[in-house]
């Protein structure tokens, strides 16, 4: 995502391209608490880099997707927080743009084999309320990966709890159309940086500090 970080920046935000743990390695849990880790250890550096900590965005696909919604609706559950560093310091962001995400691994049986308490942990819809993150979904009606009703399953969820949130359909990609130089990924970085603008940037504050 160096890309997608360079175009954030040159259109004013400050980037960070977090690396978490994977699979087999780790566990979700794991990889949950190593984002929320890199979350905390920006806001309490947030002055060293100039960089307003109530002003943050999570944007990621598929995987990824599915670690950057969490952060948009999960700051309130301590259990998922672990002992990264800055403990005491807000995971929250404040913006989400989640390409593809999961969200309701309840409904992923085959991958838990049944073990719904940890599924439903670690699914970003368990924890939306009314505090969540301002959402814009992105997905592709014909993923085969990742089912499209996934966005719309958490899409609901945020709407009924009046959290601004929004999805934007793809027609005619599969899983992966952020990847590459393609019309549909520069479409979908475009959309991206309209979002952020729109929700990180306040233009009624001062402008000494980068979102």
């Amino acid at each position: 995502f160096a890309r997608q970080a360079a175009a954030f920046a040159e259109n004013g935000f400050a980037a960070a391209c977090v690396g978490y743990r994977l699979r087999p390695e780790v566990d979700i849990p794991q990889c949950i608490e190593d984002v929320k880790a890199a979350t905390r250890w920006m806001r309490a550096n947030a002055a060293k880099y100039n960089t307003d900590p109530d002003r943050f965005g999570a944007y990621g696909g598929s995987a990824g997707a599915h670690l950057a919604a969490i952060l948009g609706t999960s700051f309130k559950a301590k259990q998922l927080e672990g002992k990264g560093g800055n403990e005491g310091v807000s995971s929250r962001v404040h913006a989400v743009v989640a390409l593809a995400t999961p969200s309701d691994f309840t409904r992923f049986d085959r991958a838990f084999q049944g073990d719904k308490d940890t599924a439903k942990r670690i699914s970003p819809i368990t924890y939306v309320d009314a505090d969540s993150a301002q959402f814009l979904l992105m997905h592709a009606r014909g993923d085969r990966t990742v089912p499209y009703t996934q966005s719309t399953l958490l899409l609901e969820e945020l709407q009924a709890a009046k959290v601004p949130a929004a999805l934007t359909t793809i027609e005619t990609q599969s899983h992966a159309f952020w990847n590459g130089t393609s019309k549909t990924a520069a479409k979908s970085l475009a959309y991206t940086i309209a979002f952020f603008n729109k929700t990180l940037k306040n233009t009624t504050t001062s402008t000494d500090k980068r979102c």
